[in-house]
């Protein structure tokens, strides 16, 4: 390996897990347990609808916070208060994780407009 690639992997590695803008920081992503999600909003135990209800499209704007923060984006594409008719929101249920209620690893959400 080229020593001058090998000091820069290094330099890298030291400040990997700093936090404020570290690449620990970028790269986190929490999963959120769903205590309150009734059987209906499940879909094939993979995903959850959480089109209708205000607390879902909050937690998919958490996960769009996470998307602009390990992208770099420059806003959030998604916010659970500027929610158009028409617009869908899904959250991924975790195969992983295993309780009583589902637990959302991710979100998709799509726009009759874009």
């Amino acid at each position: 390996m080229d020593p001058h690639e090998l000091a820069e992997r290094r330099r890298e590695l030291e400040t990997y897990w700093e936090g404020e803008g570290g690449f620990r920081e970028r790269l986190l992503i929490e999963m959120v347990p769903l205590p309150t999600v009734s059987e209906q909003a499940v879909i094939d135990k993979r995903l959850i609808v959480g089109t209708e209800d205000p607390e879902l499209r909050k937690v998919a704007e958490q996960f769009a916070g996470y998307f602009k923060r390990e992208l770099r984006f420059d806003f959030v594409p998604f916010t659970a208060d500027d929610f158009a008719d028409g617009d869908e929101v899904l959250l991924i249920n975790s195969r992983k994780v295993i309780m009583l209620s589902p637990v959302a690893c991710g979100a998709v959400g799509f726009s009759p407009s874009s």
